[in-house]
C-alpha cells in the first residue's frame, strides 16, 4: 500500500506543481482538535480533480516532464491520449485515454484507481461486499494478495470489520482502536479456518482492506 500511495501522490504532486507553477496556498482545513475522528479520505475524488492530463497545455506538460526527470523518473505522453509516469524504480502510474487510472507496481502488482467496483475474485469471495464507495482495488502487491481502499469513516470501518468477523475471520484476532495525537486509529486482523489473513484498517482518514494467502 505504501508503495502504491507513493506513486499516486508523486504523480499528483507533479501535476499540481505543473498546473500551479509550484505555488501552494498553504491552506489546511483539517480539524486538529483532540478526540475528533478524521473524515474519510476520498482518494477517487482527489485523483479525479487532476483531470485529463493529455489536455494540459504544452508548458504544463513540459513542466511535468522536467519535474519527473528531476525525481529520477519520466513521463510519456502517448499518441492515444494516455499518459505514463515511470518512477525511478520502474513502477508505472498510467492515466488511460478515458481518464481512468491503473498502476503497475513493478513487482507484478496491478491496481485500478477510481473504478468504484468491488471485484469478483478468490479473495472477495471470502469477504462481505462493502456497502461503501470503492476508490481503489488491486491484486498481487508487495504487501498483500488483495487490497482495496474504501471511502469510509472510522465508524463505518468498525462496522465492516464486524461483518468480516461474521464471515469467519476470527482466528488469532487482534484489534486496536485508539486515538494518537487527536487522530483516530483502527485495526482489525484475523485469519479464517483456511489460513487466509485479513486486515481492516483506518488511519489518516483512509480505510484499507487487505487479504493474504496462507
Amino acid at each position: 500500500m505504501k508503495k502504491l500511495m507513493t506513486l499516486i501522490l508523486a504523480f499528483a504532486l507533479i501535476v499540481t506543481m505543473a498546473a500551479c507553477g509550484g505555488n501552494s496556498s498553504g491552506d489546511s482545513s483539517g480539524d486538529s482538535g483532540g478526540g475528533v475522528s478524521t473524515p474519510a479520505y476520498d482518494l477517487e475524488a482527489e485523483i479525479s480533480s487532476i483531470g485529463k492530463i493529455s489536455e494540459y497545455d504544452d508548458a504544463a506538460k513540459q513542466a511535468m516532464i522536467d519535474e519527473a526527470r528531476a525525481e529520477g523518473g519520466d513521463i510519456d505522453f502517448k499518441a492515444d491520449g494516455s499518459v505514463v509516469y515511470t518512477d525511478a524504480d520502474g513502477s508505472k502510474t498510467v492515466q488511460n485515454a478515458d481518464g481512468s487510472w491503473t498502476v503497475d507496481t513493478g513487482d507484478g502488482g496491478q491496481f485500478e484507481v477510481g473504478s468504484g467496483d468491488w471485484p469478483d475474485n478468490e479473495f472477495t469471495k471470502l469477504l462481505p461486499k462493502p456497502d461503501l464507495p470503492v476508490s481503489m482495488t488491486g491484486v498481487g502487491t508487495e504487501d498483500s494478495d488483495f487490497q482495496a481502499v474504501l471511502v469510509a469513516t472510522i465508524e463505518q470501518t468498525r462496522a465492516y470489520a464486524e461483518q468480516v468477523r461474521d464471515k469467519g475471520f476470527t482466528v488469532d484476532a487482534e484489534t486496536e482502536d485508539r486515538e494518537i495525537m487527536g487522530m483516530s486509529i483502527y485495526y482489525y486482523t484475523a485469519k479464517n479456518a483456511a489460513g487466509y489473513k485479513v486486515e481492516v484498517t483506518f488511519s489518516g482518514g483512509m480505510s484499507v482492506v487487505t487479504v493474504k494467502k496462507p
